[in-house]
């Protein structure tokens, strides 16, 4: 595959699982090329040189997956950037699932009618979902209304919890998928314009 399907990569969430141990991490592609990825992760996973990965990078319309071997890390600005070397072909398909996008700084509201509201930062978005890392657990099938400030705007939007787990990079905190429900024509928009600016 040319370069240019790789660059379409970039910025989309990928999910690695450790060979030896079979230890699951995700994160965001910062750098893609035939031989090398570089990538942030959600947490500091511990990562030994040569540790070999399983990897798959879901993007807007394409997906791709491989086998790499752990190289590095390095210091870009504030981040902590994992480099990695690819040592098998990129597989490449049409994209089965809906990308995600990574959302930094966006404090949400989960509330469960009035008697019980959680606090969370949303952690990324797609076109009809959206992950967030909260203080509180919520079972999974729930409904809950999330309230954020998009574009100045304050914004209602109805979701079910699909899954709630312990996150292992944030002791305490959980991570929560969400599937969005039913939306306005104005809270649409809002959204659809958070995913593409993600």
């Amino acid at each position: 595959m040319a370069v240019f399907e790789k660059s379409a990569l970039i910025g989309a969430r990928i999910r690695l699982q450790r060979l030896s141990d079979s230890a699951a991490f995700g994160g965001w592609v910062r750098a893609f090329d035939k031989s090398n990825l570089l990538l942030v992760t959600d947490g500091a996973p511990s990562l030994g040189a040569n540790d070999r990965f399983v990897m798959t990078v879901v993007g807007d319309e394409l997906s791709a997956s491989f086998i790499a071997d752990f190289v590095d890390t390095l210091a870009l600005g504030a981040e902590t950037v994992f480099h990695f070397n690819l040592i098998s072909k990129v597989d490449y398909k049409p994209a089965t699932e809906e990308a995600r996008h990574r959302v930094r700084e966006c404090v949400v509201q989960l509330s469960m009618g009035a008697e019980r509201s959680v606090s969370g930062v949303l952690h990324d978005v797609s076109d009809h979902g959206a992950g967030v890392l909260a203080s509180e657990s919520l079972a999974a099938g729930a409904v809950t209304e999330i309230l954020l400030t998009i574009a100045g705007r304050e914004v209602r939007l109805r979701a079910e919890v699909r899954h709630c787990s312990a996150s292992p990079s944030a002791p305490g905190m959980y991570r929560i998928g969400l599937r969005l429900l039913e939306m306005g024509r104005m809270e649409g928009a809002l959204w659809r314009g958070l995913a593409e600016d993600a």
